[in-house]
């Protein structure tokens, strides 16, 4: 049972997005080289009747941010984002900071 205290995650809170975009430059400059982005043909609300993910989504902008500050902060230009079932549209996921799409 939560605890009446716990706060869910919210992408419109700064302190949020800060710890999540901390926590993923953390992750980067233990080695890893690519992220993962479950869901991100769905990131700004595209296509939602086809969503099947639990929770929210960034919006478009948040996630150019988001990617923008993770390299940023690592200082890795290199570093892969994938995006699940970004395909097609393929200058909407080059636009959004992914590298490539499954």
């Amino acid at each position: 049972m939560p605890d009446k205290n716990d706060i869910g995650f919210d992408w419109n809170n700064e302190e949020h997005l800060n710890l999540f975009i901390n926590t993923h430059t953390e992750l980067i400059n233990t080695g890893f080289e690519a992220i993962f982005i479950d869901s991100a043909k769905h990131i700004g609300g595209y296509d939602m009747e086809n969503y099947t993910g639990v929770g929210a989504l960034p919006s478009y902008e948040q996630m150019q941010y988001i990617i923008h500050e993770i390299r940023s902060k690592s200082k890795n230009t290199h570093l892969s984002f994938v995006g699940e079932k970004s395909t097609g549209d393929f200058e909407r996921y080059k636009n959004l900071g992914l590298s490539t799409g499954t």
